[in-house]
């Protein structure tokens, strides 16, 4: 396997740069004790840990998966704090204003996830375990 083709320098940079934010975001969050610092932490965090992830398989199995549940559902839930955050500052500098424009982004991301898992069937096609295959947690056909 090349570790040095494009995707793994990629994923390599942006595991550095949002390192280099979580770092920041938590030296500023203990010095200030501002929630805006926390929300910018735990989005540049969870994003990350979406990236190592992504990094760690393509390089134990040699190959980009097609899908991951994990990286994605990690990738997701940074934006869902980054909209926190940005709610966060907006409410900061404008108190008396609320958009409830936002709210349906969590309800469309759920819904989404939903349906791509039931359309695509991802469970079936890669052994995944599932309630109604009669695979076991091993992945073996008709142990339950």
């Amino acid at each position: 396997m090349d570790l040095f083709n494009i995707e793994s320098i990629d994923t390599v940079i942006q595991l550095i740069a949002t390192l280099i934010c979580v770092i920041i975001s938590v030296m500023r969050a203990l010095a200030t004790k501002k929630r805006a610092w926390v929300m910018l932490f735990f989005t540049a965090f969870i994003y990350f840990l979406g990236d190592l992830y992504w990094q760690i398989f393509v390089v134990v199995h040699g190959h980009i998966p097609e899908y991951s549940y994990i990286p994605y559902l990690s990738w997701y839930a940074s934006y869902l704090f980054f909209i926190l955050l940005l709610v966060e500052v907006r409410g900061e500098r404008d108190k008396r204003k609320e958009s409830p424009v936002l709210w349906p982004v969590p309800a469309f991301t759920v819904g989404m996830a939903v349906l791509l898992h039931a359309e695509t069937g991802l469970h079936r096609k890669y052994h995944m375990p599932y309630p109604d295959d009669g695979f076991d947690l091993a992945g073996r056909v008709g142990a339950s």
